[in-house]
This record gives C-alpha cells, sequence and structure tokens, in this order.
C-alpha cells in the first residue's frame, strides 16, 4: 500500500477523533444553556397560546378580572367595560358613564353578571331585545357608604356577594347590605366558609358568619400588600404580596418560604393568581410574566412574552371549565391551553 495513502488515514482518522469529541462538547454545551435557559423556574413544556388582540375583542388594552357565565362564556372586566365571548364572538356592554370595569362575578342561580367599576357596581341580565341589560345597585347601597371608588375583586359565597373598595368590605344577600370597615385594603380572596381580606394598617381577617375575624398571626403583614390568598385545603393557605415572595399559613402556623420561586416572584412582582386543577396555582407578575407552581410550590411552567404571551404584565388570572388558563395582560387577552403542557 501507498506511504502517502497511509499517512493520509491516520491522520484522517484522528481528525474525526477529535472532530466527534469537538461536536460532542458543543452539543452539549448547547443542551445545558438550553436548560439554564428554559429550566430556571421548572418544566420546559410548552403549552399552545392563543393571543387575543384589543382589535379582535373589541375592548380597551388592559383587563382587570375574568370569569365564566351561562353556557361557558367568557366574562371580562375591561379597560371598555364588560366583554362576553361564546367561543366564537365577542360582545362589548359598557357601564354607566362607560367607566372601566375593574371586577366580575357570575351568579349560576339568577343568571346575573355583577360587574364593579370606578364608583359603580350592578349587574347585566339577559335581555331579549338589547341583548344585555344593565342594573346599577350602588343608589341601594346605604347613603354614607356609596361613594364607592373603584370595586374589586367580586365573589360570591353562601348566596351572599362581596366586593372591595380601598376602604371597605361590602356584603350584600340581594336585599341588605353589611358593610366591614378597613384603613387601605389591596385584596379579597374566596375561603371554603366567607373570605378573607388584608387590611395594610393592621393584619388578615376572615368574614363568615357570625361576622368579621382577627388571623392569628397575620400582623406581620402589616404596611405589606397582599395579591392573593389561594387556599389549598382546610386550614392552609397561600399568601402571594405583591414584593415580598410567597408566605405559608398551616396548622395555624406562619412560615415564609424561602425558595427561587419566592424569590422570583418578589423580584417581578406579583400582580395576580389563581388556583389551578391538580392543586396548582398560577401567579402572575409585573415584568416577569406567568409562573405555575405545584403543590410543593415549585415552578413546573414559566409563560411570558419570549414563550407566546403578548405581554409580562398579567392583571388578572382564571382557568376555565376546560383547564384552559385565561390572561389578562396589559396588552390584550391570551388563553393558555394548558392541556397541551407537555412539560413534566
Amino acid at each position: 500500500m501507498h506511504p502517502g495513502f497511509l499517512f493520509f488515514t491516520f491522520y484522517f482518522s484522528v481528525f474525526m477523533h477529535f472532530s466527534n469529541k469537538f461536536t460532542s462538547y458543543i452539543i452539549a454545551a448547547f443542551c445545558l444553556i438550553a436548560t439554564i435557559v428554559t429550566g430556571q423556574l421548572g418544566g420546559v413544556g410548552q403549552p399552545e397560546i392563543i393571543n387575543y388582540t384589543k382589535q379582535s375583542y373589541g375592548g380597551g388594552t388592559q383587563s382587570w378580572a375574568i370569569t365564566s357565565g351561562f353556557r361557558n362564556a367568557i366574562l371580562v372586566a375591561n379597560n371598555d367595560g364588560l366583554l362576553i365571548f361564546d367561543g366564537h364572538n365577542w360582545r362589548k356592554n359598557y357601564l354607566p358613564n362607560r367607566t372601566i370595569a375593574r371586577s366580575v362575578w357570575y351568579d349560576p342561580t339568577t343568571r346575573r353578571i355583577y360587574t364593579g367599576g370606578q364608583d359603580e357596581v350592578g349587574y347585566f341580565s339577559s335581555d331579549k331585545t338589547t341583548g344585555y341589560a344593565y342594573q346599577s345597585i350602588k343608589e341601594s347601597i346605604p347613603a354614607q357608604y356609596n361613594i364607592l371608588e373603584d370595586v374589586w375583586d367580586m365573589a360570591m359565597v353562601n348566596e351572599k356577594l362581596y366586593f372591595r373598595s380601598l376602604h371597605r368590605i361590602f356584603q350584600f344577600d340581594g336585599k341588605n347590605w353589611q358593610i366591614f370597615p378597613a384603613k387601605n385594603i389591596t385584596s379579597l380572596s374566596i375561603l371554603t366558609n366567607g373570605v378573607i381580606f388584608n387590611d395594610l394598617a393592621e393584619a388578615l381577617y376572615i368574614i363568615n358568619e357570625p361576622g368579621r375575624h382577627y388571623v392569628k398571626g397575620s400582623d406581620i403583614f402589616r404596611k405589606i400588600p397582599i395579591i392573593k390568598v389561594v387556599e389549598s385545603g382546610p386550614d392552609d393557605w397561600v399568601v402571594f404580596t405583591e414584593k415580598e415572595g410567597i408566605y405559608s399559613y398551616k396548622n395555624s402556623k406562619w412560615s415564609k418560604i424561602e425558595s427561587k420561586e419566592s424569590g422570583f416572584l418578589q423580584k417581578n412582582r406579583v400582580h395576580s393568581a389563581c388556583k389551578l386543577s391538580e392543586g396548582h396555582i398560577a401567579a402572575g407578575t409585573h415584568l416577569g410574566g406567568i409562573v405555575i407552581l405545584n403543590k410543593a410550590l415549585q415552578a413546573i411552567n414559566l409563560l411570558d412574552k419570549k414563550r407566546g404571551m403578548q405581554n409580562n404584565a398579567v392583571s388578572a388570572l382564571y382557568q376555565d371549565r376546560k383547564g384552559n388558563l385565561w390572561a389578562g395582560t396589559y396588552n390584550g387577552l391570551d388563553c393558555i391551553k394548558l392541556n397541551s403542557d407537555f412539560s413534566t
């Protein structure tokens, strides 16, 4: 065999050996980088996200609350009023003076869509002639309390409607009002047998029968804005603060969660949160999109503008009966098909 051929064969085999090793290192490095980038807060699966722009739904840029109504229609409290989506078409309904809608709740018994806005509260009901007719209930509130400011965080528990303004919690049974004054309220959340709210100047309080009750040890939240309290079970809550991360309440004891997830939420400022199926929780932020947490409060997915959302500021979250997560952002509405998520 020609010596030159043997020389060429030897050096070619050496080149291929090191070339293959170099290629393997490059691939491994890219895999590591991808893991770091996409896996900082958990899983790397990507669910399908449907973007609804303000042009497509014909409303304002920002939305503040989302729920579902008759025949699973999506109801949205939006800058331009109440938006109703039947799965095919969007319909916009104005509040008096065309004020911003801040909160919405559907009562399946009466089929009323209770809606709160700027110094306004009432309900929409189906009308065969005009579609939806609005009835204000503001004037039925005792005169000394019916200057409402903005109406936030509507909820219905035990056939009683609750909502909050900056300085009061309102309870309405369809006929009578009960008012619970406070100094500065930043959240109202649902519990199994009542609601829970925070007074920024004092502590957390539960409202159920027969009235308002102080939550022991909750004065640790004095001067700490709370965004949402999510009930995980009896005497088991997860508290999302705006800038101080996550707290846990179990067996009547408080603890601050020290984790990368809590740090992420602290850095990006919590703006909204809701309980999901399987005990998971979605937390929306001002700056970093949405993080999905499992029962152990570990991140299993991160959803943001880089991954298909329209904006990283998420002011409203709601999971519909099909398992879709609806997000009201500062630049439109997103429907996240969580059932298509293949993350582990």
